[in-house]
């Protein structure tokens, strides 16, 4: 049996492909941490809709648009 939150997670991954924030914008928390590992341009504790939003696009110019969610 699946996760009741499956649905809401594959829309936003899909969302998130195709670069669509405005659905994405529906479905995540005004005050999401996204965090990212590492230590490079993108890693640390993204706050807020607007932080993750801003490394979101800061992804899709790094990978000329290819970059995806699975």
């Amino acid at each position: 049996m699946a996760h009741p939150n499956e649905a809401v997670v594959r829309t936003a991954y899909a969302a998130f492909s195709a670069g669509d924030l405005e659905v994405l914008g529906q479905l995540i928390s005004p005050d999401m941490v996204h965090s990212v590992p590492g230590n490079d341009l993108m890693s640390g504790e993204h706050t807020g809709r607007d932080a993750a939003f801003a490394v979101y696009g800061q992804l899709f110019a790094l990978t000329g648009g290819t970059s995806t969610a699975r």
